[in-house]
């Protein structure tokens, strides 16, 4: 997007936008990580690569990782498990929690948790 500012006054005014907080590595961080955990229900694994691909420091990717709980990540699991339990086979269903992330572990769980409420 041209803004139509010479090239010499591109790095004062990233700069400036820096000082006054416009431009911020750990807002976009924590704003990157609450809409990938609430609107695509994504794993702090696959939040962590999302965020890797931004070039975003590691010390700021595990800062905001720590504020995840385990219990909203088990939550998700749980729903999607429950959302995709009628039309995915087990496998398909692992397949695509582990493509947002979800350990297999977490996957098991959640998907006998929805076997247990069917019956």
């Amino acid at each position: 997007m041209a803004i139509g500012l010479p090239r010499d006054r591109h790095e004062e005014v990233i700069v400036a936008l820096m000082e006054d907080n416009f431009l911020d590595e750990y807002r976009f961080a924590e704003a990157y990580t609450r809409g990938k955990l609430n609107q695509k229900m994504w794993a702090p694994r696959r939040i962590k690569l999302g965020l890797q691909e931004h070039r975003i420091p590691r010390v700021t990717i595990d800062r905001v990782l720590r504020q995840i709980s385990e219990d909203r990540v088990e939550e998700n699991a749980l729903y999607l498990a429950n959302r995709w339990s009628g039309s995915k086979t087990k496998e398909q269903l692992t397949a695509a929690m582990q493509r947002r992330g979800y350990s297999y572990e977490v996957i098991q769980s959640a998907y006998l948790q929805v076997l247990e409420n069917d019956d």
